[in-house]
């Protein structure tokens, strides 16, 4: 979500509007408000002119460590999105490219590669993503490097004909029923 958009959602719900009514203001869940709502209440910022100066004068980060309080907030990017990751205890990432490129080079399957990078976990003694998480990332990193598909139709305007010579094979079935 973008900064903008979630400190204008955080002061709709401390100027006491409705759900229903932010929730179609800002274009998100009805159900996202009321959470956002419980998450400002557990930090003590509920509907009062002195929340509000409060969420105004706090930054993009400290905001969201509020609304996201489990995660880890990570730096924001150029779009003003708040970047949010999920905790990683001793858990090795792959590197994708990496990985990505030895598929497209060596033809090698990604169920290697992921049994592969199974035995690099366990030979440093570090937890694992899951196979889901593993193919999905690859997936993504894979179309990347390829492109986009292109298709090229082919397009002939009305009352062109094809021409198909079937004469090789008329000419071998003559020779087959010749010879019997």
């Amino acid at each position: 979500m973008e900064v903008e958009k979630l400190k204008g959602v955080c002061m709709h719900v401390l100027c006491g509007y409705k759900h229903r009514d932010i929730a179609a203001k800002f274009g998100i869940s009805a159900s996202l408000v009321s959470i956002i709502k419980h998450r400002l209440a557990d930090a003590q910022l509920t509907a009062s002119t002195e929340a509000v100066s409060k969420v105004t004068a706090m930054t993009d980060k400290e905001l969201a460590a509020i609304v996201y309080p489990t995660a880890i907030v990570e730096q924001l990017n150029e779009d003003k999105n708040i970047k949010v990751g999920r905790p990683k205890v001793n858990t090795l990432m792959p590197d994708f490219k990496a990985i990505a490129n030895t598929i497209l080079d060596s033809h090698v399957s990604k169920k290697f590669c992921y049994i592969d990078y199974l035995s690099q976990c366990e030979s440093q003694q570090l937890a694992a993503i899951s196979r889901s998480d593993f193919y999905a990332k690859l997936n993504i990193e894979m179309k990347r490097i390829n492109g986009p598909k292109v298709y090229m139709p082919q397009e002939h305007p009305y009352g062109n004909e094809v021409c198909i010579d079937f004469i090789l094979s008329t000419i071998v079935g003559k020779q087959y029923y010749l010879q019997k």
